[in-house]
């Protein structure tokens, strides 16, 4: 959003082809990074108990 904001005459948009292969290479990335972030916090927990009082 900040390179937009000085105008598109600088910013390379991607071909739809291109994006949309970007787009079905993250779709299944939510649920991933849901179990990911999970582990994160219990190894927080572990190293650094207290660390949310």
């Amino acid at each position: 959003m900040a390179a937009l904001s000085g105008g598109l005459e600088h910013v390379l948009v991607a071909p739809e082809a291109a994006q949309a292969e970007a787009r079905g290479q993250s779709a299944g990335l939510g649920m991933v990074s849901g179990l990911a972030w999970a582990g994160l916090k219990r190894q927080l927990d572990r190293k650094n108990p207290g660390y949310d009082a």
